[in-house]
């Protein structure tokens, strides 16, 4: 901004000291009471208009640091808005807190995009590995083997496709679920069913107690944090091992266990299963074709769900996953 165009946004202030001081000089000249040389007129009107530009000019000096301040912020936002003219105060704080609004949500779209390209890079990645299976089985000439061994690849692609419907979803989970009482057993089944072809292959067996047991909850969505704890169960368990399932109530919370005496997980990666991407030990043998992503999920739906997400594990000596149902005390009322 150059001072014309300042002099142009301060043209209302200009005016209405000219007037000021007009009205001010017409009753020294016209009250015949006020004695006053004329050369004291002259120079009281100097002296006003000394003042007026002066103040302008300081005026303009700030004015025109709080503009450079805005121009570098427009070329590099994360520069901090700074003035020190008092009557822009205000806007300075204002503008900063737009700004700081601006950042939080340009960091979390950053941060979604980018974990959504990520995930979408190794979902194409890891698509690729039951397609090749399955184009190395067909060349096989035993039926029931390949039957057999293509069923276990597409259900794999499967759990892998479902992984990145409910991944889209995550964001705009508000519009896409149904809180209401759900038989647990009816989920555990359907679940079972979904990995019906690894249960097959690795000869599981499955014992299930769930003591007539329904929860509130959106039954898809717990159906998928299910179907990526038991995948993950039988995925880690030895070839004729056990999983186990039971659901128990205690003061209205209901807990359902699902527990296998497979490989275990190492102390030190305990804490860390849940994170995105994080496979472990365990994940970081190739035969298992871990993505890390299971877990992740099904906690950030658990927690969408108002549900608690427990892992306990030993090494060597099997894991059980808790999912909390807490009590709900305004449903029962109803």
């Amino acid at each position: 901004m150059n001072f014309i165009k300042f002099l142009k946004d301060k043209i209302v202030l200009i005016i209405f000291w000219i007037l000021s001081f007009s009205i001010f000089d017409l009753i020294i000249v016209l009250e015949p009471q006020i004695n006053i040389s004329f050369s004291t007129f002259i120079y009281a009107n100097l002296l006003s208009i000394f003042i007026l530009t002066g103040y302008l000019l300081i005026a303009y000096s700030h004015q025109k640091r709080w503009n450079n301040s805005l121009e570098v912020l427009k070329k590099d936002t994360t520069k901090e808005l700074t003035t020190n003219l008092h009557q822009e105060k205000y806007e300075e704080a204002v503008i900063s807190d737009i700004i700081a609004n601006f950042r939080q949500e340009l960091t979390e779209l950053n941060e979604s995009k980018h974990n959504q390209e990520e995930f979408i890079e190794t979902w194409v990645h890891d698509i690729k590995v039951p397609l090749s299976a399955i184009k190395l089985i067909l060349e096989k000439n035993d039926l029931n083997e390949v039957k057999e061994q293509t069923n276990f690849e597409l259900s794999h692609m499967n759990h892998l496709v479902e992984q990145i419907l409910y991944y889209s979803r995550l964001n705009n989970f508000a519009n896409d679920y149904l809180i209401r009482q759900t038989d647990l057993e009816t989920v555990i089944n359907n679940s079972l069913r979904n990995n019906m072809n690894t249960f097959i292959t690795k000869k599981i067996a499955v014992d299930i107690e769930t003591n007539n047991l329904s929860v509130l909850t959106d039954e898809k969505w717990l159906e998928f944090i299910l179907n990526q704890i038991i995948s993950n169960a039988v995925k880690y368990s030895f070839e004729n091992g056990k999983i186990s399932i039971e659901a128990t109530e205690k003061n209205g919370s209901v807990t359902l266990s699902i527990s296998d005496d497979g490989i275990g997980i190492v102390s030190e990666d305990i804490n860390r299963v849940f994170e995105k991407g994080f496979t472990g030990q365990n994940g970081r043998d190739s035969s298992s074709k871990s993505t890390g992503l299971g877990l992740y999920l099904a906690h950030q739906m658990s927690v969408k769900l108002g549900q608690e997400l427990i892992v306990d594990s030993e090494y060597r000596n099997g894991t059980t996953v808790k999912i909390i149902f807490p009590a709900l005390a305004y449903f029962k009322q109803k």
